[in-house]
Formats: C-alpha cells, sequence, structure tokens
C-alpha cells in the first residue's frame, strides 16, 4: 500500500516555545514523521502560503510566528533538492502584505536565506479558474499559485465568529489575490470552498504555539497551547485540528462543504494518537452574541 495517498495527520505538543531553538526542535521532529510521505521535490518550486492578514505579531494569536515557517523552509531545505520556496500571502481589504512582511519581521529573517524569497499574490499575474464552483463565478488565482510544483498551506489555530474555526481551508481563501475579498462574506462558506477547488494544497502545517480563542480571527483572545500539526490533507488536518480545539467537526461550515464535495477526508491516519484535545474547550463567540452585547452596550452608554 502506497502510505503517502493515506490520509494522515500529526502533531506535537512543545512544553516552552518561547525560544527559537525549542520552536525549530518541535517542527523538525514533527516534519521528520512525515518524511515518508513528502515527495523528492527535486528542482521543484514550492509555494507557502501563509498567513500575514493583520499587523499583529505572533504574540497575539493573530499571524504566523515567522520562526514557524523558517524552521519549516530549513528542514525542506536540508532534506529536499529543491529548486526554490516562494512565501506568499495576498492583500486584505485594509493591509499590504508586502508592509506586514517587513513590520512582522519577516524581511529580517528570510530575505538573505537563499533560494526563498516572498511574493505578494495580488501583484502576480492571474490566470481564470475553470474548476467547478457554486459561488464565485469569476474567480482568478495567481498564476505562481496554481503552477508551483508543491503547495504548502501555513495557517494558524484559530476560532471565527461565522465558521467556528479558521485554520487551512480559510487560509487559502486569502489567498484570492482580490484585495476586497469581504465581499464574498455574505457566503463565506462556499467562497472558502470555491478557493480551495482551484487548487488543493500538498500538504498542511498549523501553528498553534500560539493560537486564538473567544471572537477570533482578528479580535480573539490569545491562547498558549504549544501545539504543531501537520498533514498531507488539509481537509483532513482541519477535522483533526477542531477536534483538537475541543469542537465538534460538524459544527464548522466550511469544513462539511468541503466533505460533501469530496476534498478531503474526515478518516484518517493520527501519528501519534497521544496529543489530546485543549482542555478546557476553545472559548467561542459568534457573530450574533457580539451583535447583542454591542447592542447592550450602545443601550447602557445612551
Amino acid at each position: 500500500m502506497d502510505i503517502s495517498r493515506i490520509s494522515t495527520v500529526g502533531a506535537v505538543k512543545l512544553s516552552a516555545f518561547e525560544d527559537t531553538q525549542s520552536i525549530q526542535a518541535g517542527v523538525l521532529r514533527l516534519m521528520d514523521q512525515f518524511d515518508a510521505l513528502i515527495p523528492p521535490l527535486k528542482d521543484a518550486q514550492v509555494l507557502m502560503k501563509i498567513n500575514l492578514c493583520l499587523l499583529l505579531g505572533p504574540e497575539t494569536g493573530a499571524t504566523l510566528d515567522p520562526r514557524v515557517v523558517h524552521a519549516l523552509v530549513k528542514w525542506l531545505l536540508e532534506n529536499r533538492p529543491v529548486k526554490e520556496i516562494v512565501l506568499a500571502e495576498s492583500d486584505a481589504t485594509q493591509m499590504s502584505a508586502d508592509i506586514a512582511y517587513r513590520a512582522l519581521g519577516w524581511a529580517d529573517l528570510f530575505d538573505r536565506m537563499p533560494k526563498v524569497r516572498f511574493l505578494n499574490l495580488s501583484h502576480d499575474n492571474r490566470i481564470s479558474i475553470n474548476s467547478v464552483r457554486t459561488y464565485i463565478k469569476d474567480l482568478e488565482m495567481s498564476e505562481t499559485y496554481m503552477n508551483c510544483d508543491w503547495l504548502v498551506d501555513v495557517a494558524k489555530l484559530k476560532t471565527h465568529t461565522e465558521q467556528l474555526i479558521t485554520c487551512c481551508l480559510k487560509n487559502i481563501f486569502g489567498a484570492i489575490p482580490k484585495k476586497v475579498k469581504y465581499v464574498y462574506h455574505p457566503r463565506l462558506t462556499e467562497a472558502i470552498c470555491d478557493a480551495n477547488s482551484a487548487r488543493l494544497p500538498d500538504f498542511g502545517f498549523i501553528d498553534g504555539l500560539v493560537a486564538t480563542e473567544n471572537d477570533g480571527p482578528t479580535k480573539g483572545t490569545p491562547r498558549q497551547t504549544g501545539l504543531l500539526l501537520a498533514g498531507n490533507d488539509t481537509v483532513a488536518l482541519d477535522h483533526y485540528a477542531s477536534i483538537i480545539m475541543g469542537f465538534n467537526p460538524k459544527r464548522v461550515p466550511h469544513l462539511q462543504m468541503a466533505l460533501e464535495r469530496k476534498m478531503g477526508s474526515s478518516k484518517y491516519r493520527i501519528i501519534d494518537p497521544n496529543i489530546k484535545p485543549c482542555r478546557p474547550a476553545f472559548a467561542f463567540m459568534p457573530l450574533w452574541k457580539q451583535f447583542i452585547r454591542r447592542g447592550v452596550k450602545k443601550m447602557r452608554t445612551n
């Protein structure tokens, strides 16, 4: 049996992750567990879709810790003869990806690293996507994103007021090069799945060292878990991540739609089943409750 075709997920939990050496050791330990599932990647262009949607540091739980990605890049450079690694993000409605990349310290870590470059997906050539979609009829994606040899989805472990969680699948929604992506929010579940249907990632990695709970993904509360998760099926990985967060995966709208579209599996092999769900479960504040709370506060101040 070809184990590389079996949906596989795994996680490591770090007891200390404040220092760079501990983070690097944790990432390398997790990636070594997936070594046999990762192709040779000879002369391959690897693209990593990162998460830099806000000008908030990793200590807030809102954006990736660049040291996690640095360790991931280091593992690939040392274990696979890749041609280059492209760190990629698109502009957000109120955020330039280029500004976030520099302001959050990523340029200091990666600009002098061999075979590594940053790409703003919003500035790349775009190609029309003709795959089956239900909502976004005029979907365009970055040419480099679509044509890379190996696509890695590097996401954060966060709650989402509308979708319950935001991990790998939601991170790929952020790859849409259109700056004003908020226009898709009225039917966000479909938009997330449409974006993933353009091209499914080959590998997923989730930074949960400092995660986000309550009213995530942008205004949540930081929660230290020390967790790093990975998998060769991002649907399976998000399913696993939701369980780790203490949630029922069936409550995640875009995850259920992805499973209905057969974009991945809810049945998977867990490399280390000793990693237990977080206790207590992640706190979650749905959007409707936020509206009520804001209304009550407004009444009290009037």
